[in-house]
């Protein structure tokens, strides 16, 4: 009997310590915004850079301009594609970098003056949003090349003297003048100026009250005779009391869901009837009303949204919305349909073939441009123009023997969408999963709850064996 129980000892350690070696899942990190965006007062024809930083795991940036009082994506759906908000700048360009996100746009035009530049914010752990950052697009073209800077969100004891030093590095032979502003909303038309800090990189915070406090520093560069004015973006400053749970804003959810959820391409969004539920370390409180909760986007851009931002406080939470094609797709409106087969197989690798589509109800000439795709139908690099996209070097092992072209057809201002699939008949879709790969995501571990029950399946599979044993000697005997 001792032997027994010695057994199952050893057994036990030995199965639990195999399961301690295994990974243990972490909790992701909340997704935040660090630091938004700056405003830029620039010159026509300039680029301008902005910057996002954030914090999160499995982060994706999704940049936004807001146009004429609408959102639209800064890189074209092809619901979007023939807006006149992409005529305000040649092109658009993203920089990835961890957990930062740098947009480049590319001599801007005098149209995209008084537009505004947001970021949302995807992680692994909830959504965020920036601040809006305001673009002045200047005419006169008398402007110094700007500066980026940014400030970071930041948490300051009450009472405590605390004085935040900016960073930045200063050209050689240009002259600077640092004007500070604060506000208590995070709204940018309500700031004033800080009398405090004057003239100075660095801010010298009152935190004798508790509360938020939103901060943002007008940088005055002049060289050569020109002038340039650059204005962070309003970054959240919180001072909390001593020793107390904090009252400022967490995170916040869904109580209720607006009344309506399902639009079609183009709609504005009504948030009637949404409330959300704003956590903070004193409990929490119900928040309703349009002018307390902010909507990004503010209006349905693509088929393919599946979700809205709903922003209190600074803080985000996504609001699940159905979105369909709308009048578009009805009886009379003007459409492309496919002449070539929307799936077409290609016999041999390098064989020329080309892809072909028709106009239907259409009152005027029809513009054509085709792209590369995906199987989302996203817009990539454009390959050709007109009815037909010609493809004479074919398809090659190396394209994957699956590719994805999209033609967008123009009309009198309305948009239409054909996406065609191209495969080699010797090749697998790597579309329908094949190849893919099961088990634990790379990265991600494995929870704590599968390594309990990874412990008592491999104990008990030990203590079964262990018995089998123990009685097969005892036969024996």
């Amino acid at each position: 009997m001792k032997r027994f129980l010695v057994l199952i000892t050893v057994l036990l350690t030995a199965a639990f310590m195999i399961a301690a070696s295994l990974p243990v899942y972490a909790e992701p990190e909340a997704t935040s915004v660090r630091r938004s965006p700056s405003n830029y007062q620039v010159p026509e024809g300039h680029d301008i850079t902005f910057m996002t930083e954030a914090k999160g795991s499995d982060l994706m940036f999704e940049w936004f301009i807001r146009y004429q009082g609408k959102d639209f994506p800064v890189f074209a759906t092809p619901e979007t594609i023939g807006s006149p908000v992409y005529d305000c700048f040649t092109s658009a360009e993203l920089t990835p970098a961890e957990n930062i996100s740098y947009l480049k746009l590319s001599e801007v035009k005098k149209a995209l003056d008084g537009s505004q530049i947001y970021c949302i914010v995807r992680g692994a752990n909830g959504i965020a949003i920036t601040a809006l950052s305001y673009i002045n697009v200047e005419s006169g073209g008398n402007i110094c090349d700007p500066n980026e800077i940014s400030l970071h969100n930041l948490i300051f004891p009450q009472g405590e003297l605390c004085k935040y030093a900016m960073k930045i590095v200063e050209d050689e032979g240009a002259e600077y003048h640092y004007t500070w502003y604060t506000t208590n909303v995070n709204d940018i038309t309500t700031i004033k100026v800080d009398e405090d800090t004057y003239d100075s990189t660095v801010f010298v915070m009152d935190t004798g009250t508790a509360g938020t406090v939103f901060v943002t520093c007008m940088v005055e560069k002049t060289a050569g005779g020109k002038t340039n004015r650059s204005l962070t973006g309003l970054t959240r400053f919180v001072i909390e009391e001593q020793d107390s749970d904090p009252t400022y804003t967490m995170s916040v959810e869904v109580m209720n869901m607006p009344a309506r959820t399902e639009y079609t391409v183009g709609d504005n969004i009504d948030a009637e009837g949404l409330k959300l539920r704003a956590w903070t370390g004193q409990g929490y409180l119900d928040v309703t009303g349009s002018d307390k909760i902010q909507i990004f986007p503010n209006n349905i851009y693509s088929i393919e949204q599946k979700s809205l931002a709903a922003v209190y406080d600074c803080c985000a939470v996504a609001v699940p919305v159905n979105v369909s094609a709308g009048e578009s797709a009805e009886t009379g409106k003007f459409s492309i349909a496919p002449v070539s087969q929307p799936e077409y197989i290609a016999e041999k690798a390098g064989e020329p073939f080309s892809l072909e589509v028709e106009a239907v109800n259409a009152n005027q000439e029809v513009n054509y441009k085709w792209f590369e795709s995906d199987k989302d139908g996203s817009v990539g690099k454009q390959v050709g123009s007109g009815k037909t996209l010609w493809l004479n070097s074919g398809l090659t092992e190396d394209d994957g023997g699956v590719m994805y072209y999209l033609c967008v057809g123009e009309c009198d201002g309305a948009l239409s969408t054909q996406l065609f699939k191209v495969q080699l008949r010797t090749s697998g879709d790597p579309s329908n999963g094949s190849g893919s790969q099961s088990g634990t995501p790379s990265g991600k571990g494995i929870s704590k709850g599968a390594i309990i029950g990874i412990a008592g399946g491999i104990a008990g599979v030990l203590l079964i064996a262990a018995i089998i044993i123990i009685a097969s000697k005892g036969r024996k005997a």
